[in-house]
């Protein structure tokens, strides 16, 4: 004959199982979240970069250092990005009949992976030929 089986022995395996996954499910969407905002703090720095180092190019000779340092912590802070940290490295040089200019941004991007914090640099650089020369 056909026996079914007693719902008794079965009646608290569902909250087991919500209890094991619950946790896992959590930290999984922490991690996606703080990974979503490592890679807009990236894309932030790539975009103050760009704008620093067209800057920085427009005018080579007239622009000192630290307008570009002050330039590039407008950018960032203008986004909302912290910049507390921020290194800032103004390379010129030349490159056949070109003047170039390189701007470097180096930014500490914490990553809280959990509860544990992770100190990541982002680092970004661009490279422009010098506008009117």
């Amino acid at each position: 004959m056909f026996r079914r089986p007693r719902l008794g022995s079965r009646r608290g395996a569902t909250i087991v199982e919500f209890a094991v996954a619950i946790p896992v499910l959590f930290f999984m969407t922490l991690g996606i979240v703080d990974l979503g905002n490592l890679m807009l703090a990236r894309q932030r720095l790539v975009q103050a970069t760009y704008a620093t180092g067209r800057y920085a190019a427009q005018g080579a000779a007239l622009v000192t250092d630290a307008e570009v340092a002050a330039r590039a912590r407008l950018a960032l802070s203008t986004q909302g990005q912290p910049v507390d940290g921020l290194e800032v490295t103004v390379t010129r040089g030349v490159s056949g009949p070109d003047n170039i200019v390189t701007v470097q941004l180096s930014l500490p991007v914490q990553a809280a992976i959990g509860f544990i914090d992770i100190p990541t640099i982002q680092t970004q650089s661009f490279t422009f030929r010098e506008e009117g020369a």
